[in-house]
């Protein structure tokens, strides 16, 4: 696991967002799922999701991600990915505020993305 200051910059802005919002989280958080291993930049341990700072650095990865993305989705784990350019538009507090539509809706279907999750071959180290 990364130490908190060895994140980047951005992914401390996530943090950041993710605190006002009141939403526990765990970095850097290690997963293997169908045989591949992960970190989650944000794991939401509360809500089986996970939310991916794509500062930057981040062009070109757009089709990995994606991969990635419904991998994690099919274990039931939905993933939330705040760009740079979110949050140049809208600042953390927009960032703040959009987070928590994301969980609010994630807590209707947190039963059935736990079902989904247990009946996969989803690893947690």
């Amino acid at each position: 696991m990364m130490a908190e200051n060895e994140l980047t910059a951005f992914h401390g802005l996530v943090n950041e967002a993710l605190d006002m919002a009141g939403i526990a989280h765990e970095d850097e958080h290690p997963i293997s799922v169908g045989g591949k291993d992960y970190q989650l930049d944000c794991w939401l341990p509360e809500y089986y999701a996970c939310v991916e700072a794509d500062g930057k650095g981040h062009t070109g990865k757009r089709r990995k991600d994606k991969v990635r993305d419904a991998l994690l989705d099919s274990v039931g784990i939905p993933t939330l990915r705040i760009t740079q350019k979110m949050v140049d538009s809208n600042g953390v507090g927009g960032v703040t505020a959009c987070l928590n539509l994301w969980v609010l809706h994630l807590t209707s279907t947190i039963d059935e993305r736990r079902k989904r999750r247990e009946s996969k071959d989803a690893l947690w180290d």
